[in-house]
């Protein structure tokens, strides 16, 4: 069972921990090597981004304690939009934690915020998101050369969008 809620100053250590392998740094846009003030900088700053409401950056939250985080991101910017990010610490992946608590974020954009449209990107060499995405309903609408300065311009960004009209609302399937 994996719930989520706002991520809080009480989750800085174990933000840290989990980040701090480079394997999130990897595919995601988590700074890698994670800084060792990097927690304590993006916990500060998602509580000034979610009292803007810009950005509403969860915790997920299974046992033993926070596995990940799940964001909507630029919240507004075109209007009645959003963009999904989320990252699963490695200890957690394969076990359906990235699909339910991206899936629990989706359903709070739209039930909450009443967003028409979320959007999403990956890596194309990250199958493991692209797969999250997919099985939460999110259809591919692009693929282009990577222009973000972390990584190669030889790799592949996978775009994808999730409109509320088209969304099933039921819970991923977690295979």
């Amino acid at each position: 069972m994996l719930a989520i809620r706002p991520l809080e100053p009480g989750d800085v250590e174990r933000v840290q921990e989990l980040a701090s392998d480079p394997a999130i740094g990897a595919t995601s846009l988590v700074p890698s090597p994670f800084p060792a003030d990097g927690a304590a900088v993006f916990v500060a700053r998602s509580g000034a981004q979610r009292a803007a409401g810009t950005d509403f950056v969860f915790a997920l939250v299974a046992e033993p304690g926070l596995v990940g985080v799940a964001a909507l991101h630029g919240v507004g910017a075109p209007p009645g939009s959003a963009e999904l990010g989320y990252w699963v610490g490695r200890p957690f992946w394969g076990r359906g934690f990235a699909s339910a608590g991206a899936g629990e974020v989706v359903r709070w954009g739209f039930a909450t915020l009443g967003l028409a449209r979320i959007t999403s990107h990956c890596l194309a060499r990250n199958t493991a998101s692209a797969r999250v995405l997919r099985r939460l309903g999110f259809r591919e609408t692009g693929r282009v050369a990577n222009t973000h300065p972390k990584w190669s311009p030889d790799e592949t960004v996978v775009h994808f969008e999730l409109l509320r009209r088209t969304w099933s609302g039921a819970p991923p399937d977690s295979r």
